[in-house]
């Protein structure tokens, strides 16, 4: 680490409390319930800074306390119909206050003390329509509204004290709408979703902090794509469960320090992923005794690592085998051995990328 490394300490306390009130109402081909009720937390922390000295704390640089308030109220309903169709709706608000006592000051050093609040609506409604015995429609609308946790608010480029007066919260909404057909106990589903963003928040570091993040708002930003999940029972024992997401995450208004990065890519999230499992249960040729065996297989797109999209970590694919036996009697006990081998192609790949650094 260099010289401007840190340390950092701090204890949380933390604690909260839910009541809700439901019913039902039930009028012959409509089925309604409902509920209603509130949330409250509270979250204290005490957050110290140090100089990192080679791994143990040096000079203090930051002393205080963080206390976080949160309250929340809703409403939600379910409808449903004799004939399967079902509309749920619901609003929520929430409201989420934020102080810090700033215990580190000196005549370079002021008080850093303040205090932030973050409120929002948010709505939300699905409806699922069986548009045939096999097939059920499903769409949804809901609105976005996420906070920053103290450490991102905390953690301030210029190393002062306090919240950082310039992240906001996160806001947007989504919309979705699929369709699933039944197969018996088999399904398959297709999802298509857009998702509009104002204010992501987006991690950085800095050349004179290396190794620690730091967060700041995205003007505007899109994630639209769609999604196939399936669950198919393909004989003699055999099982495949499996999904595949195509997803296009693009910054609609980013200018951060004068740069332009209207239109690149999300960092972070890849393009392409898949996710798929091959399963088997049958007699084994071990004198029938039950046995299993399992292929998965886990797929990721390059990832872009930064905003700009200069680099991005490499597509990778990853495949991980288990074969055992299900019950193998050895006198008053039941055995179940497994051999497992992950990586099998024994391939080297990034599982995780950390942005902006």
């Amino acid at each position: 680490p260099g010289p401007e490394a840190q340390a950092g300490l701090y204890d949380r306390l933390a604690g909260g409390l839910r009541g809700s009130l439901s019913g039902e109402n039930d009028g012959g081909d409509l089925a309604l319930r409902w509920e209603a009720g509130t949330e409250m937390g509270i979250q204290e922390d005490k957050r110290r800074n140090f100089r990192n000295e080679q791994g143990a704390p040096g000079e203090a640089i930051l002393d205080q306390e963080e206390t976080v308030l949160s309250f929340g109220v809703f409403v939600q309903g379910l409808l449903h119909h004799v004939s399967g169709a079902t509309l749920l709706s619901a609003i929520r608000y929430h409201r989420t206050s934020f102080e810090a006592k700033d215990f580190f000051q000196g005549p370079e050093d002021p008080d850093d003390s303040g205090t932030r609040a973050m409120d929002a609506f948010s709505p939300s409604m699905g409806i699922s329509v069986p548009l045939r015995e096999s097939v059920t429609l499903r769409t949804s609308f809901s609105t976005l509204f996420q906070t920053p946790t103290t450490t991102e608010l905390a953690n301030r480029p210029s190393g002062s004290g306090g919240f950082n007066p310039e992240v906001e919260p996160e806001k947007g909404w989504t919309a979705e709408a699929g369709l699933r057909f039944h197969l018996g106990y088999d399904h398959v589903e297709i999802t298509v979703f857009d998702t509009h963003l104002s204010r992501e928040l987006v991690p950085f570091e800095v050349p004179e902090a290396p190794g620690r993040v730091f967060f700041r708002n995205a003007g505007k930003s899109r994630y639209r794509g769609a999604e196939l999940a399936t669950e198919l029972t393909l004989g003699s024992g055999f099982r495949f469960r499996g999904s595949y997401s195509l997803l296009d995450a693009r910054f609609r208004e980013y200018a951060p320090s004068g740069a332009d990065y209207r239109g690149n890519k999300v960092p972070g999230a890849p393009r392409h992923s898949l996710d798929a499992l091959l399963s088997w249960e049958g007699p084994s040729p071990l004198r029938g005794i039950p046995g299993f065996a399992t292929l998965r297989g886990m797929y990721r797109g390059e990832v872009p690592v930064d905003d700009a999209n200069s680099d991005a970590a490499r597509a990778f694919l990853v495949l991980d085998l288990r074969v055992g036996l299900e019950s193998l009697a050895m006198g008053p006990f039941s055995l179940s051995p497994f051999l497992g081998v992950d990586n099998l192609l024994d391939r080297a790949y990034t599982p995780s990328v950390s942005v902006n650094a």
